[in-house]
């Protein structure tokens, strides 16, 4: 304060320095030790009239010095403290009206603006809250407390674009309109159609229709009583898997991991596998290229019957095997017991028949769709409907079988729920 106001005295300056101390202890602990403190600079503050000598002359004290003393007395009096040198009978003195001097009235001046800068500084600013409610002159609107951030820009709606409507440059086809089935009707026996499964190839070869006489004729070697013979027709052609299902195939379509405990790998065949598995594994493919686009609406895949079974392994031949009756060329085009491994091999690795069907002699059997008759049956697309049938047809022989098993009528029956190591099957494709 000596700086700004040099002309104030040293003593009071400290006593106002005191009042504003930032620590609490070292501040004046009552109002009683203030206004003591501060009592000497009232009393010298006080002008002496002109008039009779001091002993007699009735002081001339100001109204806020008079306030200040009797704060001062009730302060010590509380405290029980009595202040002698200024025990006065106010009532008796006549007070008149005096100015305060304008070096004290500065000085209360500058006390309260010390004191109001060291509470905003004590306590801090005011809270955007606080300032926020308080009504601006501009607007009588009230602005929110915080920050307030824009909302953002709604998100367009997702539109397909619209193709052209009456473009003169483009034509519309008037040619020919192509079947649902457009690219489903092979040219010849043994055309190659490729569809794929996620990252799994289906090869598939054309059937077309046809007759042919099905089962073995009596005098042929290492044959069963059921195998007929019967002469079949098939009245609609079809789409026949190249080789058998294979495990990555499996996989890709949806099947859960079997026990493969003779082997495992993408291009195995799938073995271990019941009827009702199979059977469930071509509807969920059926499905899957129907989504995807491969497959058209009036198509089915499913197991093959019985009859397309027989029809696409002989491929047009009439003797024992595929490839003809000459047994000792069987290890050219089968895995069976005389040339077996320790399991199941890779679909594709022996030779392909006259249409290009792999392993349908030996390796794993193959379950076929038909209910197992002992009387092989004939005619007009024949067909065993399952419920009529306690077992299943098993077709092909298998990887320890021995060769007679891999002739072309040779066939078995099995319940649906069997599991086994040298049984599984391939799915075919054609009209309802």
């Amino acid at each position: 304060m000596n700086v700004v106001r040099p002309e104030v005295p040293a003593g009071l300056a400290a006593v106002v320095s005191k009042m504003m101390a930032k620590a609490p202890s070292a501040r004046y602990q009552t109002p009683g030790e203030a206004a003591k403190a501060l009592a000497p600079f009232f009393r010298s503050a006080t002008p002496k009239a002109a008039g009779p000598p001091d002993s007699v002359r009735t002081p001339q004290v100001d109204r806020t010095v008079i306030e200040t003393e009797s704060m001062v007395r009730r302060a010590e009096a509380k405290e029980g403290l009595a202040l002698a040198e200024l025990d006065t009978d106010e009532g008796s003195v006549e007070r008149p009206r005096v100015t305060w001097p304008w070096w004290l009235l500065a000085v209360n001046v500058v006390a309260v603006a010390l004191v109001l800068g060291y509470g905003i500084w004590r306590f801090g600013k005011p809270t955007t809250t606080e300032v926020a409610s308080a009504p601006t002159p501009s607007s009588t609107k009230a602005i929110p407390p915080g920050p307030v951030f824009p909302d953002p820009p709604p998100t367009p709606p997702l539109t397909r674009p619209e193709a052209p409507i009456g473009d003169p440059g483009v034509k519309p086809d008037v040619s020919q309109p192509k079947p649902a089935n457009a690219g489903w009707v092979g040219a010849k026996a043994g055309d190659l159609k490729v569809l794929r499964v996620k990252d799994q190839e289906i090869r598939l070869r054309w059937c077309p229709p046809g007759e042919f006489q099905m089962g073995s004729p009596i005098d042929e070697a290492g044959r069963s009583e059921d195998e007929g013979p019967v002469q079949v027709r098939l009245t609609k052609g079809f789409w026949l898997m190249e080789t058998e299902f294979t495990q990555g195939l499996w996989l890709a379509s949806g099947g859960s991991r079997l026990k493969w405990d003779l082997g495992a790998g993408p291009n195995l065949p799938v073995y271990n596998v019941d009827w009702k598995e199979a059977v469930a594994c071509a509807e969920r493919m059926a499905a899957w290229l129907r989504d995807a686009g491969q497959l058209p609406s009036n198509m089915k895949v499913a197991l093959p019957t019985e009859a397309q079974w027989e029809y696409a392994c002989r491929a047009g031949e009439k003797a024992r095997f595929s490839f003809g009756d000459d047994e000792s060329k069987l290890g050219d085009y089968a895995w069976f017991f005389d040339n077996r491994k320790s399991g199941p091999q890779a679909v594709g690795g022996k030779k392909a028949n006259n249409w290009g069907f792999r392993d349908m002699a030996g390796n794993v059997y193959e379950w076929c769709s038909d209910g197992y008759d002992a009387k092989l049956p004939g005619g007009v697309d024949p067909f065993v409907a399952p419920r009529e049938a306690p077992y299943r047809v098993n077709r092909g022989g298998s990887w320890d079988g021995v060769a007679r098993c891999c002739r072309a009528a040779f066939r078995r029956g099995s319940p649906p729920v069997v599991r086994a190591s040298n049984l599984g099957f391939r799915v075919a494709a054609g009209r309802e």
